[in-house]
């Protein structure tokens, strides 16, 4: 079992940046004037279930962003391509370091995601081609070998 003190600061800000990431940008695919709310509520909703699902510290200190601060000012961001490329690094990145934790944790992590997006994506009620395209990215991201990597800790937009 994981927990927060198993991972170095940089490596959990990696880890909750991809789960923020990831809705952030299926929400801003949408193009719709509730993308915030609606990116709360599908991780809140996604968090919550998994919580239960998986009962273990890991999960839940993970979706605990009290202290968790952002590698850069997503609110200042309204294109979902500015943040397609911090998306996809944080996700490779944290595929990477849960690998070298534990690989049951990768393959639930894998799940959370990928729930995630899709979540995020279906809440709205309807799916448009731009939201497809950055789901099937970010599934093609989570479908990749975990190799070796330069992790930087650094997202560049």
């Amino acid at each position: 079992m994981l927990f927060r003190k198993n991972f170095t600061s940089p490596e959990w800000q990696t880890l909750q940046s991809s789960l923020i990431f990831t809705t952030k940008y299926i929400s801003l695919s949408q193009k719709s004037l509730i993308g915030d709310f609606q990116e709360k509520i599908s991780a809140s909703y996604v968090l919550t279930k998994y919580a239960e699902d998986y009962p273990d510290t890991f999960l839940k200190s993970l979706s605990d962003y009290s202290n968790y601060k952002s590698p850069i000012n997503l609110d200042d961001l309204d294109d979902s391509l500015a943040v397609e490329s911090p998306t996809l690094q944080s996700i490779k990145e944290s595929k990477y370091i849960l690998k070298n934790y534990d690989q049951e944790s990768l393959g639930i992590y894998i799940n959370l995601i990928r729930d995630l997006c899709v979540e995020t994506a279906e809440i709205s009620g309807s799916v448009n081609s731009d939201e497809v395209e950055s789901v099937n990215k970010i599934i093609e991201e989570l479908n990749k070998p975990v190799d070796e990597i330069d992790i930087g800790y650094k997202y560049q937009l």
